[in-house]
């Protein structure tokens, strides 16, 4: 159910915003995060990659939610045991968020250096 909610609100948003309006964005985040539950992991990245594309124009480089788009295709990447792209991707998020001057104990910043633990720890694992 919550895949068509988010696929009606992206056509809708789409529709009366245009289809490069930042709320895009965040429907396909939210698109990416559906599909990665449900373990389509192509269909996860292709909605986090259209989000990153339309969040880069909107907010540009250094913008907290492109640290949140990286530290989800990070995610994905950790679930497949790609634990190099894992780290590049979670290590991209954290320097981001702090460009964006976020503090040290911000809770972004705290998760995806929790994330990269997990990371290090899993690949120990294999």
């Amino acid at each position: 159910k919550a895949s068509n909610a988010f696929q009606d609100s992206l056509r809708i948003r789409s529709d009366c915003l245009g289809e490069d309006h930042y709320e895009l964005s965040y429907a396909h985040l939210n698109l990416g995060k559906v599909a990665c539950e449900k373990r389509d992991f192509t269909k996860a990245l292709s909605h986090y990659k259209e989000s990153m594309r339309i969040a880069l124009r909107t907010f540009g480089l250094c913008h907290p939610f492109i640290g949140d788009i990286h530290l989800h295709v990070g995610r994905i990447h950790q679930r497949k045991c790609q634990f190099d792209e894992a780290k590049n991707e979670i290590s991209k998020a954290i320097q981001i968020y702090e460009s964006a001057k976020l503090s040290k104990s911000h809770v972004k910043i705290i998760q995806a250096t929790n994330d990269l633990a997990r990371v290090d720890h899993e690949e120990l694992l294999c």
